[in-house]
């Protein structure tokens, strides 16, 4: 969703004809795209780092007119995409939503995070204290269905909380519809807090706890709320072999 959105962004902002398509529309439909100019000019490369982790942003101070442009990366930074959030939102069929004020959602991002390269599955009490000062009548967690999260969630099996494990396009509109959304490290889970009316989303700050070249400034959406906490760390599942996991459709990673 980040590279369509900067695509977008980038063909709006010189009047461009977008050439490559979304493609999930069994998850969320686009709308039609900015149709404009094909331009035959040589071909402008933009790459998603410079100078190390110095996250560059294709819409600031780049020249694009007459030419191609292939913008090569993640681009996942939530600076690039805070001033045009109601025209990102513009990109896609969302659905009108019936806010719930009332409950509480938080995302968990599980499974392969517990990986031994990844290590960065959060540390149940980041949520717990963040629950703990919030007012509420129901507790929904969303999570990946996945027969690892069984010691996960019972961490919070005092709070009794409904666990929402639905398809990814259900799980997706139904954090959408929350008020009030804590995310996890996921960037499933950022971008339903992102396209949301929400008034309070909460957000890790070390994110992925490392300079990754997909994951900088994510914590960074406009008005959100960055708590700090830690990592957990369960050495069963971080020897674990994923390969399975990761067969299946990216789409599905949530």
């Amino acid at each position: 969703m980040f590279q369509y959105a900067m695509a977008r962004l980038v063909a709006m902002s010189d009047g461009s004809k977008m050439v490559t398509m979304w493609n999930h529309n069994g998850f969320i439909e686009a709308n039609e795209c900015y149709e404009g100019h094909t331009y035959d000019g040589e071909t402008v490369q933009i790459e998603d780092l410079r100078f190390g982790n110095t996250a560059v942003n294709p819409l600031d101070g780049f020249d694009y007119s007459g030419r191609r442009v292939h913008l090569n990366g993640y681009f996942q930074d939530a600076a690039f995409y805070n001033p045009h959030r109601e025209i990102i939102k513009g990109f896609w069929q969302l659905p009108k939503v019936k806010i719930n004020y009332d409950d509480l959602v938080i995302h968990l991002r599980l499974t392969d995070y517990f990986w031994f390269r990844n290590k960065t599955v959060i540390h149940p009490n980041w949520y717990r204290e963040i629950i703990k000062k919030e007012h509420y009548r129901k507790l929904y967690i969303v999570v990946e269905p996945h027969c690892t999260n069984g010691k996960y969630l019972s961490f919070f099996n005092d709070l009794h909380p409904i666990i929402v494990s639905q398809s990814p396009k259900e799980d997706f509109m139904f954090l959408m519809s929350f008020d009030r959304i804590v995310c996890s490290n996921s960037t499933f889970a950022w971008w339903a807090a992102f396209l949301s009316d929400a008034k309070k989303i909460y957000l890790f700050s070390k994110w992925m706890g490392i300079k990754r070249k997909s994951c900088l400034g994510l914590v960074d959406i406009a008005g959100a709320i960055k708590v700090t906490g830690n990592f957990y760390r369960n050495k069963k599942l971080e020897a674990l072999d994923w390969t399975d996991y990761w067969n299946k459709p990216k789409e599905f990673f949530r």
